[in-house]
C-alpha cells in the first residue's frame, strides 16, 4: 500500500496531505503548525462522530445488522483515536515512521467504518416512510419503534418535548398571522382548516405523552396515528395557501399558465414578467424550474405596493400589509443574530461556505431593513418615491438571501426557514 493513500474522509485527506507535507520538509516549522492544526481539528470531529453515532443509534430499530457492525463501529473509532495520537508524535521526535504508520492506520480505520455506514444506510433506506415532514417522520419512527421495544423510551421523551415546542411557536406563527391581512378570500378561508388541523395536531401528542404514565402502548399507536394523519392534511392545506397566495403567471405570447416564480414559458419559452424573489418565510414557493424560487411574502407586499401606486389602493389600506411585513423582516433579523455557527467544520471549504453564505444573509437582512425604514417613511413623509426605492431596496436584499440559500443547499446544509 503506497504511503500516505488518500481515504474516503474528506476530512481526513486534508490531515493526510499535511502529514505528507511534513515527511517531505521535516524542518518546515509552518508545516508542522498546519499539521499540528489538522490534528487538533480531526481530534474533535472524531469526537463529534463518536457522539453523533451513539445519538443515532438511540434512535434506530436495534435490528441483526446493527448488533453485527456496532463493535466494529466502536472499535475502528478508537482506532482512529490512536492513530492521530501516533501521527502526533512526530511533532516531538520528527520520526518520518509515525506519520506513515499513523496516516495508514487511520486511513484504515476511517475506510472500515465508513462501510459499515454504507451497510447501515443501505438498512435505512428500506424502513418506511411515515411523513413528507422530515420531523414529524422522526417522531413517528421513534414512537413505533419505542411501542415495538425497538428504542428505549428516554429518546422518545425527548423528541416530544422538542416537537411539542415546535409545535407551540408554529401555534404562535400561526395566530399571528390569522392577525394580519389575508392574502385573499381563498386563503381567508383555508385559515380556520388550519388551526383546526393544529389543534389535532396537539391532541395527538397529547395522546403520545400518555404512554410515559402507563406505559400502554396502545397511546403512542393512537397517538401517531392522529398526527401523521394531521401533518398530512396540513401540508396539503399548505399547498392550497401558497397556490392562493402567489397566482399562477399567465404568459403574455401564449396565455399558458405557469408556476409562480418562473421566468420563463414552458409552452413557448417568452420570458415572463419578473417578479423580484423574497425573503425566506413560512409559505415558500417553488418555481417550475431548478434553483427558481419564490416567496408569497414579498409578492404580497409588492402587489399591495403597486395597487398604491395605480391608485387602486388607498394609503390606510396599505399601511396593515407594510407593517405586517416590517414585523416580519425584524423577527428574520433578530433570529439570524441570535443564529450561532458550528464551533467547527468537517473543512475549510465547508468553513468559508458557511461564513460566505453568512455574509450574504447579513447584507441582505440590512438591505431588507432598509426598504423597509424607507416605506415606513412614507406614512410620514408622503412621497411615493420612498415606496418605490424602497421595494427595491427589498428585491436586491431578497437576490442576496437567494444566493445564500442556494449556495447552503449546495453545500448540503439547506436554506434557512
Amino acid at each position: 500500500m503506497p504511503a500516505f493513500e488518500l481515504s474516503r474522509s474528506a476530512a481526513l485527506n486534508e490531515l493526510i496531505r499535511a502529514a505528507r507535507a511534513c515527511s517531505e520538509n521535516s524542518q518546515d516549522k509552518t508545516l508542522a503548525r498546519e499539521l499540528a492544526a489538522r490534528l487538533k481539528f480531526m481530534a474533535i470531529f472524531v469526537d463529534q462522530l463518536r457522539a453523533q453515532y451513539r445519538s443515532s443509534k438511540e434512535l434506530r430499530p436495534s435490528t441483526s445488522l446493527i448488533k453485527e457492525l456496532d463493535p466494529l463501529i466502536r472499535q475502528e473509532l478508537e482506532r482512529l483515536k490512536t492513530a492521530l495520537k501516533r501521527i502526533d508524535r512526530w511533532l516531538d521526535d520528527r520520526q518520518a515512521d509515525h506519520l506513515v504508520r499513523g496516516c495508514r492506520e487511520a486511513q484504515e480505520a476511517a475506510d472500515s467504518m465508513l462501510g459499515a455506514f454504507d451497510r447501515l444506510r443501505q438498512e435505512e433506506e428500506s424502513f418506511p416512510t411515515y411523513s413528507e415532514s422530515p420531523l414529524v417522520n422522526e417522531l413517528a419512527s421513534v414512537a413505533l419503534g419505542v411501542a415495538r421495544g425497538q428504542i428505549p423510551d428516554e429518546p422518545l421523551r425527548i423528541r416530544l418535548d422538542a416537537f411539542y415546542s415546535h409545535w407551540k411557536q408554529a401555534m404562535g406563527d400561526a395566530r399571528e398571522w390569522v392577525k394580519s391581512p389575508a392574502e385573499n378570500e381563498q386563503v381567508l378561508a383555508l385559515i380556520p382548516e388550519i388551526t383546526r388541523g393544529m389543534e389535532k395536531m396537539k391532541r395527538g401528542l397529547k395522546e403520545m405523552s400518555r404512554y410515559f404514565s402507563d406505559k400502554n402502548r396502545e397511546h403512542l399507536k393512537k397517538g401517531c396515528e392522529m398526527v401523521l394523519e394531521t401533518a398530512s392534511h396540513l401540508l396539503g392545506l399548505r399547498k392550497k395557501v401558497l397556490e392562493a397566495a402567489a397566482p399562477r403567471l399567465v404568459c403574455p405570447r401564449c396565455s399558458e399558465s405557469n408556476a409562480p416564480g418562473s421566468k420563463v414559458c414552458r409552452q413557448c419559452q417568452a420570458r415572463l414578467p419578473e417578479l423580484a424573489m423574497g425573503p425566506a418565510s413560512t409559505f415558500e414557493v417553488e418555481a417550475g424550474l431548478p434553483g427558481q424560487a419564490r416567496f408569497a411574502y414579498i409578492v404580497r407586499l409588492e402587489e399591495a405596493v403597486e395597487a398604491f401606486l395605480d391608485d387602486r389602493l388607498a394609503a390606510a389600506e396599505l399601511r396593515p400589509t407594510v407593517e405586517w411585513f416590517a414585523a416580519n423582516v425584524r423577527q428574520g433579523r433578530r433570529a439570524l443574530d441570535n443564529l450561532k455557527p458550528p464551533a467547527s467544520f468537517p473543512s475549510e471549504e465547508l468553513r468559508q461556505g458557511a461564513e460566505a453564505s453568512r455574509k450574504s444573509m447579513e447584507a441582505s437582512s440590512r438591505l431588507f431593513l432598509e426598504g423597509v425604514e424607507l416605506l415606513e417613511r412614507f406614512f410620514v413623509e408622503s412621497h411615493r418615491s420612498h415606496l418605490e426605492q424602497g421595494v427595491e431596496r427589498i428585491r436586491a436584499g431578497a437576490a442576496l438571501m437567494a444566493e445564500a440559500q442556494e449556495r447552503m443547499r449546495l453545500m448540503g446544509f439547506g436554506g434557512p426557514r
